[in-house]
């Protein structure tokens, strides 16, 4: 049973002006769930912590004594001081405080550090979700993540609106190479919704992992802070689903699909639920119009390839994963697959290329070091260039 959830992305379902929000009363059920051990916070996801103010107070001074303005400082500090060597992992979705500790986080988190940063040094911050033509799909499990991009812009208040910033004096910075960056388009989201993004993140990830209790304080959470932010509602749909609660699943994605009918991320969860409650004439309705939205779901010729794999059906496995790279060209998972025929076929030379394409699209250190140690074995056995 596959689940859909949207990770660090707005567009598909809460992109529109005229949202309706759904009824928070009637989708909240607190009785079904174990209390968490830890409360959650939301102040604490943009607290600074001391090792942060030191951060302030030495590097970033630093660069402001040299010149530079607060915005640059802290660029360069960030980036080029040596002092903190930021490593990008999706592991999981960390607050800013525990993104400087680690050193390590996905867009989300480490936006969410450079705004606690910059808002220190009195900063006016906006954030901007970042809109690709081609969707990037992850999955955990039974679990597809369509993930997205946030980055962040710093500036100072304009002088004809204090509650707006002066665009003749901004820096963005963005987590992604610049080149790909500037050919994105963007659009400005609040803090509330980054918040609201930050936990539902944090639910999707505690789903994935069986902690169904938690995740779903982790959705409450997120659609508190914003209400209009409909992914997460999605996500709650979701852990109802792994929590046996079918019913209350169904109400939630039929809430979501009635303002946005051609939502493909809650019709797939809608008619995953149908199939469930074994209502197969509604579901089948919801698949025709899937059909028609989306001809192939994601990972679709991966899967094929596998199930061709084990029937040692080699050559036709290496045809449907070109096929899926076509539609998902930056996930690791089908590079790696691709990488396990080519050995089969003793494609040595290839093996080590989508080796390299797995380690280079892995968004995980654990997958990095993965992929890592396996080249490292082909390029000592077979003396790969």
């Amino acid at each position: 049973m596959k689940a859909w959830i949207l990770l660090c992305i707005i567009c598909l379902i809460s992109g529109c002006d005229t949202i309706i929000p759904l009824n928070i009363s009637k989708s909240f059920h607190d009785d079904l769930f174990t209390p968490p051990e830890k409360s959650i916070h939301v102040e604490e996801i943009l607290d600074v912590s001391n090792e942060m103010q030191d951060f302030l107070s030495n590097q970033v001074k630093y660069y402001i004594r040299r010149g530079n303005d607060p915005k640059r400082a802290l660029f360069n500090a960030i980036t080029k001081s040596g002092k903190i060597s930021i490593e990008y992992d999706a592991e999981m979705t960390k607050n800013a405080a525990e993104t400087f500790k680690t050193q390590t986080g996905n867009c989300l988190s480490l936006v969410l550090m450079t705004a606690a940063l910059a808002k220190k040094l009195d900063m006016y911050v906006e954030y901007q979700n970042v809109e690709f033509d081609e969707e990037a799909w992850k999955r955990m499990g039974e679990i597809y993540f369509s993930a997205g991009h946030v980055n962040i812009v710093l500036g100072k208040k304009a002088a004809f609106d204090r509650s707006r910033i002066d665009q003749t004096d901004t820096l963005i910075i963005d987590f992604i190479p610049p080149e790909q960056a500037l050919r994105q388009r963007s659009s400005q989201i609040s803090e509330k919704r980054v918040i609201a993004m930050y936990l539902n993140n944090r639910a999707a990830e505690l789903l994935s992992k069986d902690r169904i209790d938690d995740a779903y304080w982790y959705a409450r959470a997120a659609i508190l802070q914003d209400v209009n932010f409909l992914t997460s509602f999605n996500t709650l749909g979701v852990i109802y689903r792994r929590h046996g609660d079918l019913i209350l699943a169904k109400q939630i994605f039929t809430q979501i699909t009635r303002q946005h009918p051609e939502n493909i991320i809650a019709l797939s969860n809608l008619h995953e639920t149908l199939m469930k409650l074994g209502d197969t004439d509604s579901a089948n309705k919801i698949g025709l119009k899937l059909k028609n939205l989306q001809p192939y779901e994601p990972f679709y010729f991966l899967n094929q390839a596998k199930l061709a794999i084990q029937n040692n059906d080699l050559i036709n496995a290496k045809n449907l994963l070109h096929e899926e790279i076509v539609h998902n060209p930056n996930n690791d998972e089908c590079h790696f697959w691709l990488a396990i025929v080519h050995y089969r076929l003793g494609e040595f030379q290839e093996t080590a290329e989508q080796l390299m394409l797995a380690r280079n699209n892995s968004i995980t250190r654990k997958n990095y070091d993965l992929y890592s140690a396996k080249l490292n074995y082909l390029n000592s056995q077979f003396l790969i260039k």
